[in-house]
């Protein structure tokens, strides 16, 4: 029988993880979102690598259960959960509904008991269930067709094999063996100065709680038989404790807990006002690239008809590509003006192949990028300045700066490359530079690329670039930044570009 793989996720364990694992991640605004992050990365690590057919997330809700009306004290020591972790709770639960995952929670019942329930139930109908939890109460249910996804130990799974290693004893001795030793973490009381090892090995002697319970006398050390003796009704009741429920009353429709496709414009949108700039590209809407109509200047006469078109139009974005990242080193491969969104037109350099010879190219570029009265546009404009100022030719008129507009407007962001404000000004996604160079041992230099691969990623620069300009320039007069950008921010790129000659 091809039996199904079901993932159960305890979403409080996970919280907890990702909450510990990842310290002082914020939105620029001051939101915490480190418990949201690292959450997402695990549960998209999980979908990845596991492939599950089916998944479900099941959480503890506020209040008391029915652990508490048979021990008021159970997780009385328990710290309440932190205030950045409490106020990151509802928007883990918005991205798990925008992802399309049920979740399971209910009033009285701990998410243990409705994990247990739901894998009983599913075991039954012919599913192989994963539990990922870090709490060791739930290995209790491990078996043949039921194991433990442990949270805080990547990639380990518990089988009946793994947990007699791990505990010395059986899946089915796990609630005798925590009735012994307690558990702090739940304040499940136990019996004191009982210990792990002692614990497993009074249960491998006698085989269970009961019979460890009605043998004390059997024991050789006085002081343990003192103990069991005295803390009998306390071990019977550690054991209620940590015994799962497994027939909460949960309604549950397995092919409800199909894996399906998330929503991804929903996602897109949660995660561009958490500021997951990783995760945007990733779950950017389907065919929101950049695209427009990108013309490729091929010879003389398109060249002629290029620069007419540049001498008739007051201000365009400009975007060059080159052989590497330094500006003072590195060579042109081409350059692209753009004048109107959408439309773009890229001139290319290359010593051979197509393209033109970059000292005719430059020397009939240079009155037009000289020319002060041509108000030019950027991305990082300071690269052209410096860029041109190695092959002698003035950059003068820069009007504009994306990325210095991007960083008044928002000066806790991380990143302001490109990539990152297109996807949040634009909701457009524009090509990954990985994608025409390659990674790692494999990587090529830009001369290395098509010359059409290279047209539609520069023509996609200065078009991003001048649809940018557009959105910003009013942002920061609304904001009343305008004047420092115009005035200080803009003339200053001037002043670096002359320290780095």
């Amino acid at each position: 029988m091809n039996r199904k793989a079901l993932f159960l996720i305890d979403g409080n364990s996970f919280c907890y993880r990702a909450f510990y694992a990842i310290r002082s991640l914020s939105t620029s605004k001051g939101q915490p979102t480190n418990a949201v992050y690292g959450f997402v990365t695990m549960l998209n690590k999980i979908i990845r690598e596991e492939e599950p057919q089916y998944l479900a997330i099941a959480f503890d809700l506020k209040g008391p259960t029915f652990r508490h009306k048979k021990y008021e004290e159970y997780k009385i020591h328990r710290k309440p959960m932190p205030d950045e972790l409490s106020e990151q709770m509802p928007i883990i639960k918005e991205v798990i509904d925008a992802y399309n995952i049920p979740i399971y929670q209910m009033q009285g019942y701990e998410a243990d008991d409705i994990l247990a329930t739901i894998a009983k139930k599913s075991e039954k109908k012919g599913y192989d269930v994963y539990i990922v939890t870090g709490d060791k109460d739930v290995l209790q249910l491990v078996n043949s067709h039921i194991k433990i996804y442990n949270v805080h130990k990547e990639g380990l799974v518990y089988d009946e094999g793994k947990v007699k290693e791990r505990y010395g004893v059986g899946p089915e001795r796990i609630v005798d063996l925590i009735a012994l030793m307690g558990d702090s973490s739940d304040n499940i009381p136990g019996v004191p100065g009982i210990g792990e090892v002692t614990a497993a090995q009074l249960i491998e002697r006698f085989g269970s709680l009961d019979k460890t319970l009605s043998d004390i006398e059997k024991i050789e050390s006085e002081s343990l038989r003192k103990r069991l003796s005295e803390f009998k009704e306390q071990a019977k009741l550690s054991k209620e404790l940590a015994t799962v429920d497994t027939d909460v009353p949960v309604n549950l429709d397995l092919e409800e807990l199909k894996l399906k496709e998330p929503d991804r414009e929903r996602l897109f949108e949660l995660f561009k006002e958490l500021e997951f700039k990783t995760l945007l590209k990733d779950y950017a809407p389907f065919g929101q690239q950049l695209e427009g109509e990108y013309k490729l200047i091929t010879d003389e006469d398109d060249f002629k008809d290029l620069i007419k078109e540049l001498v008739k139009h007051r201000e365009f974005a400009l975007d060059f590509e080159t052989t590497g990242t330094d500006p003072l080193l590195c060579e042109p491969v081409g350059v692209s003006f753009c004048w109107k969104e959408g439309q773009a037109h890229y001139v290319p350099i290359r010593d051979v192949g197509k393209g033109f010879d970059i000292k005719y190219a430059l020397s009939k570029l240079k009155h037009i990028l000289e020319d002060a009265d041509k108000r030019k546009i950027g991305q990082n404009i300071k690269y052209e300045k410096v860029l041109l100022a190695n092959y002698g030719i003035q950059l003068n008129g820069i009007a504009f700066d994306t990325m210095v507009a991007s960083y008044l407007l928002n000066p806790s962001k991380l990143n302001h490359n490109l990539d990152d404000i297109a996807l949040e000004y634009l909701n457009l996604r524009m090509t990954p530079i990985a994608e025409l160079l390659g990674k790692g041992k494999d990587k090529i230099t830009m001369r290395e690329v098509g010359t059409e691969e290279i047209k539609r990623y520069c023509c996609q620069d200065s078009d991003a670039t001048l649809r940018l300009k557009r959105i910003l320039e009013p942002q920061l007069k609304e904001k009343n930044l305008d004047e420092l950008f115009y005035d200080v921010e803009m003339p200053l790129i001037d002043c670096l570009a002359c320290m780095e000659l």
